[in-house]
């Protein structure tokens, strides 16, 4: 049960975290969920109420209850409300300390598809411009050990030649599923080729996620808590579009996504370009009114 698992109690972000502790990142657009997520992960009751909005960036600590096998007892969780406006914010959490032992959430909205693969393009590269300036100013050995991270698990997959992983444990939550559900089969689709393929690209994890779905929760429940406390954790492929995507970093290949629609013939057809007019022309932006 959600409450036994979670105790989650908000700091104020003026206090320092002890580093040597495993930290989560939530980001991501203005009410794209972020909040819902973390309140849904440490409330066991229903709660309908509209969560606060996040004003910049906020700070929780997380403890593992008795009971549970964990090597941890101790995490911490921050939250970055204000969406693009305060992407600069990232700096606070993501430091030269907290790198090591950081995954980042990364929250995207599936009630506006056509927004989505613009969303996840922006903060994978705000993560990665962030990233790159603090390994820039780490010593030489100390960096190459983020290439190693990367070397030691992606030489033998197949993609390998590919793939562009970036160096920390990433997770991508496709908030509101229960929303985007109610769309056409076909749409439902190429929305889960064009993630899988971007994340796979990145080497991160995909996950659909609603705060109506307990099943998602869990599934969900079970990342964070093995990220912060170290708990048992399995791999998930779960890649059929006509239920919950649910793709740990790892588990994809290129081969498995097949080529955007209307790819050329005899083309590989796995260019970012061709994906982003996939979904383009699948979830066209709404004329305004």
């Amino acid at each position: 049960m959600i409450s036994d698992i979670w105790t989650l109690s908000e700091q104020s972000s003026s206090q320092d975290p002890n580093t040597s502790e495993r930290t989560i990142f939530v980001l991501g657009e203005r009410k794209a969920g972020k909040s819902s997520l973390i309140n849904n992960l440490i409330s066991q009751s229903a709660n309908n109420e509209e969560p606060r909005p996040t004003v910049a960036l906020e700070y929780y600590y997380a403890r593992a209850p008795l009971g549970i096998n964990s090597t941890r007892d101790l995490g911490y969780i921050y939250e970055l409300g204000g969406g693009r406006l305060l992407a600069n914010l990232v700096s606070v959490p993501m430091t030269a300390e907290t790198l090591s032992e950081l995954m980042i959430v990364i929250a995207i909205d599936l009630s506006h598809p056509y927004k989505v693969i613009d969303s996840l393009l922006y903060w994978l590269q705000i993560i990665r411009n962030r990233i790159s300036e603090i390994l820039s100013h780490l010593p030489p050995k100390e960096a190459q050990k983020y290439q190693k991270r990367i070397t030691k698990k992606w030489s033998k997959h197949e993609d390998s030649a590919r793939l562009e992983p970036i160096p920390v444990p990433v997770y991508v939550i496709a908030t509101k599923y229960d929303v985007f559900c109610d769309q056409e089969s076909e749409n439902r689709k190429w929305m889960a080729r064009a993630l899988r393929y971007f994340c796979h690209k990145n080497g991160i994890s995909l996950f659909y996620w609603s705060s109506k779905d307990q099943k998602l929760l869990g599934s969900l429940r079970m990342v964070l808590s093995y990220h912060l406390f170290g708990s048992p954790i399995r791999k998930l492929s779960q890649k059929d579009h006509a239920q919950a995507i649910l793709v740990s970093s790892g588990e994809d290949s290129f081969q498995s996504i097949g080529p955007p629609p209307n790819a050329a013939k005899g083309s590989k057809g796995n260019t970012d370009d061709e994906w982003i007019k996939a979904i383009q022309q699948s979830f066209p932006k709404p004329n305004r009114k």
